[in-house]
């Protein structure tokens, strides 16, 4: 298989990072993925590449498997049926075509190892002060051995180097690691594991950096013991390398991550330290990546709960962030809110009278009119030229018509409608109040998608 130099993303910071995985890593397109996935979840800054080589398959050890047995049953015949012995034989075949098939991808590391430097001038080009950070897994750590021994990286900006149970000796002759280290002007950030039981059965038994302390420059080299086993550094990745012996690690801002939102938990897609707004409640926000955190300012404050007031059992509640309206996901209602600070100023329906901002009239009592005070609603008074006796001016009947009702005993109201309503003296004829509060912090606890796990130490 060719080799392949993937660019997995780049979002414009000038810096690269190489990601070269081990022995028997990938077997079909679905690891291929997870492993990229585990990548993505840094999300690093710059280009990052990831190097994509040929290192085995689980198919090719099967296949030696079975040679091994059809060698082992050839074996049986030829030694009389001594059994123990065509079963040592057959033993002894597995074991030798296991070797070779390692010591064969071995090499090919070590192959590798002697062109990346020509396969990272090809990307640097022009560039060639843009900081390098190397990271192999396995034999991807031997790749990147070989290579600081076998190339000269003076012309280059090699910064650091993360090696993930390293296949690779720690113990090079007249001080190797030393003087391979010369070019890198950062750290070598070594994690390793006691628990690492596949390299404790590598065929030449060599003592490899990822099962031990790896030495070298005082101040240049960094050990950090994980307790991983061999296969599980892909997906403990970002615990790695947020470890706190490894300071250089920094998320970028331009990386868009998934993260819930503040208030409706949707998922949202977010740039770092960007101003955003939720496409389903509207929040305006800024996250930052690194700290996993929601900020809000004064151009974008924290959201407040305030409880619906149209609700009687006051189940519904508004997130309200800045003055406007807001709709209650529980009864429907929209609610005017105006906002300053953390004063919560708002409508509310009026009690007096129940939102209509008219209420009976209390003059008339509703019925249009009373009746007449100076008659007592008879329509007629007692002549008072004639005393009742009768006169020309009551036409001798001694009572003439009251002229304030003009005789009919009913005086018309002036102070209502024709439906006998006022507007209510309490909402001055709006049918609502206003109502201020302090509103409650309404923000839900920030929650990054991605997994967060304890870093190493």
């Amino acid at each position: 298989m060719r080799t392949q130099f993937r660019l997995l993303q780049d979002d414009g910071h000038k810096s690269m990072t190489v990601f070269i995985h081990g022995y028997l890593a990938i077997k079909n397109q679905d690891e291929y993925q997870a492993l990229v996935d585990c990548i993505h979840s840094l999300q690093l800054p710059g280009k990052v590449y990831f190097v994509y080589w040929g290192s085995g398959s689980f198919q090719d050890v099967m296949t030696i498997g079975t040679v091994a047995g059809r060698a082992g049953a050839i074996a049986l015949k030829a030694a009389a049926r001594s059994i123990p012995f065509g079963l040592a034989l057959e033993m002894a075949i597995r074991v030798a075509s296991f070797i070779g098939h390692f010591k064969y991808y071995e090499s090919r590391a070590e192959d590798l190892g002697k062109s990346l430097i020509t396969m990272i001038r090809r990307r640097v080009q022009h560039n060639r002060r843009m900081p390098i950070t190397l990271v192999g897994h396995s034999l991807g750590a031997r790749v990147i051995h070989t290579s600081l021994k076998t190339s000269d990286w003076s012309g280059l900006n090699l910064k650091n180097i993360v090696l993930l149970a390293g296949k690779t000796p720690r113990n090079g002759e007249d001080g190797e690691w030393t003087d391979c280290l010369e070019d890198v002007s950062g750290k070598v950030y070594n994690f390793h594991s006691n628990d690492d039981s596949v390299l404790g059965l590598t065929p030449d038994f060599e003592e490899c950096v990822g099962a031990y302390r790896l030495s070298g420059p005082p101040g240049k080299v960094v050990n950090i013991q994980t307790g991983l086993g061999h296969t599980d550094y892909w997906d403990n990745l970002r615990r790695c390398f947020e470890s706190k012996r490894m300071p250089t690690y920094t998320r970028s801002k331009r990386y868009a991550a998934p993260v819930y939102c503040d208030r409706c938990e949707c998922t949202l897609s977010v740039l770092s330290d960007v101003l955003h707004e939720c496409s389903e409640c509207g929040l305006v926000f800024r996250y930052n990546h690194e700290q996993e955190k929601f900020h809000y300012s004064k151009e974008t404050p924290e959201p407040l709960r305030l409880s619906c007031p149209h609700c009687d059992d006051e189940d519904g509640d508004l997130f309200v962030q800045f003055s406007g309206e807001y709709t209650c996901n529980e009864c429907g209602e929209t609610t005017t809110v105006k906002r300053r600070g953390a004063r919560l100023t708002y409508e509310k329906p009026c009690a007096d009278c129940d939102g209509n901002g008219f209420v009976e009239c209390d003059a008339c009592d509703g019925d249009g009119g009373y009746d007449c005070p100076v008659c007592d609603g008879d329509g007629e008074l007692e002549c008072g030229h004639c005393s009742g006796d009768g006169c020309g001016h009551c036409n001798d009947d001694g009572e003439r018509d009251c002229r304030r009702c003009d005789g009919t005993g009913r005086i018309e109201c002036r102070r209502c409608d024709e439906d006998c309503e006022v507007k209510c003296t309490e909402c001055k004829g709006r049918g609502i109040t206003f109502e201020t509060q302090v509103g409650s912090g309404g923000h839900l606890s920030a929650v990054c998608c991605a997994p967060s796990l304890k870093p190493f130490r």
